[in-house]
């Protein structure tokens, strides 16, 4: 990260920047020195972002032509906490072996991504890819649940989503 801002970006003395450990740590530093390759940062400010709640899941269909990519790029751009890749029986696309693998690494890589574009500090997690059995049984413990379709008559903004739960931890409420 060190070497892109400073030799890609060209970051100067002076200017700020954000740094985050993907799990809610934010630090903002000052640039104070600049090398070939590396920043030397002062320490600005240090804080924690809690965590989300209620926690946002995105179940995304395995898609043809990187389309399910962009959608996980657009959601976690747009906050989701959590990606559940759905491989259906009928699906087109299967993660199998290790065509799989890469594919389940080429979506990390794309939630790394966006996380940084959209300067999130908590970067959301990649389940492990889920059968529609699996997926049925996860629906069936969340607060909501809500399909998206083009042919929706409701938009999701009108929705009331289920109120905060304080507790946290293994036996809070999933989504």
């Amino acid at each position: 990260e060190g070497r892109h801002a400073a030799t890609v970006r060209r970051t100067r003395v002076g200017e700020h920047l954000l740094l985050t450990d993907g799990a809610g740590l934010r630090v903002e530093g000052e640039v104070v020195a600049v090398g070939p390759g590396t920043l030397d940062l002062r320490v600005v400010s240090v804080a924690t972002d809690p965590a989300p709640n209620p926690r946002f899941v995105l179940v995304q269909a395995l898609a043809k032509n990187d389309r399910d990519d962009q959608a996980v790029e657009a959601a976690t751009e747009c906050g989701v906490d959590e990606v559940v890749p759905w491989q259906a029986a009928r699906s087109v696309v299967q993660w199998r072996g290790e065509r799989g693998e890469k594919a389940w690494r080429k979506w990390d890589a794309v939630l790394v991504a966006a996380t940084k574009q959209s300067r999130r500090t908590r970067r959301p997690v990649l389940a492990p890819p889920a059968n529609t059995v699996e997926l049925s049984s996860r629906i069936a413990s969340a607060a909501a649940a809500f399909v998206l379709h083009e042919d929706a008559r409701m938009p999701l903004a009108r929705v009331t989503l289920p109120a905060s739960d304080t507790r946290s931890g293994p036996g809070a409420p999933r989504t």
